[in-house]
């Protein structure tokens, strides 16, 4: 008995006229391409940050869709300087990139957004910060990180940087300040810890990342680098188990407090 083929002319196509190669590739043998965004609906975006020791519990529960957190103390937070993170009572991080816009009578901290979930007092407030633009050094880094939750796994596709300073940027600088002398350094850590690259300069953004720019403060304002690293065009995605404590790190180990901002964000999906 012989084997039917479909003939080259009668592959399917999309919606939109484009053939699915992948339906009937090599034998005509039948796979249907299926997008990520037809399988992963969940966004994960996320700031590096580093995690102070300021924290509170809340004094009542907290609603969904509440703007303002009763706290016993609003030591450490600060309005318009603060940015903070709403860990559950399992201390996972749930809720991020909240700013403290207003601090009224000590006792309560009201955010620039609504909360999207319901929290009981045994959650957590955490200040933490998000800019890097800190004195960091090889024997002492000033470590960002992001990581899932422990009922989570996390597929990072890119990250995005961005850098902002009073002084203008070339590929000899790091953003306006002077090649580092340690460079900060990307680390995956997982069961170990692997090294995925060390800047020392915007040239070697550009050895990782094919989306590097300069934009230059006309008239007034700041200068800027932004990158672009998306890790799906080398095929692979980052994937990071929140069970078994994963997570993707950032180590500062100069001084870069001669940037005005220096902040990176990991983008992706929940598995």
């Amino acid at each position: 008995m012989g084997i039917t083929t479909v003939p080259k002319t009668r592959r399917l196509h999309d919606g939109s006229g484009n053939p699915l190669a992948s339906y009937a590739g090599e034998n005509n043998a039948f796979s249907l391409n299926v997008h990520d965004a037809d399988t992963h609906n969940v966004l994960v975006n996320r700031h590096f940050i580093n995690f102070d020791s300021v924290t509170e519990n809340p004094t009542a529960a907290i609603v969904s869709g509440d703007t303002v957190v009763l706290v016993a103390s609003t030591t450490g937070f600060v309005a318009g300087v603060t940015m903070i993170v709403i860990k559950d009572a399992g201390g996972d991080v749930r809720e991020h990139h909240f700013e403290v816009t207003a601090i009224s009578v000590n006792t309560s901290i009201t955010l620039n957004r609504p909360v999207d979930n319901a929290y009981t007092t045994s959650a957590t407030l955490e200040a933490v910060a998000t800019n890097m633009a800190v004195v960091g050094s090889l024997a002492a880094p000033v470590v960002y990180e992001v990581k899932p939750p422990s009922d989570e796994v996390w597929h990072l596709t890119r990250i995005l940087m961005s850098i902002t300073d009073q002084t203008a940027m070339d590929d000899a600088l790091f953003g306006g300040i002077g090649a580092l002398t340690n460079g900060v350094t990307i680390i995956e850590s997982r069961v170990s810890e692997s090294t995925f690259s060390n800047w020392r300069s915007n040239s070697s953004f550009k050895e990782d990342m094919y989306d590097v720019s300069y934009s230059t403060k006309a008239p007034s304002g700041y200068f800027g680098l932004t990158c672009r690293w998306t890790f799906k065009n080398a095929g692979v995605a980052v994937r990071l188990v929140g069970s078994r404590g994963d997570s993707l790190k950032i180590l500062i180990q100069d001084d870069l407090t001669g940037l005005d901002t220096f902040r990176v964000k990991a983008q992706g999906h929940i598995e």
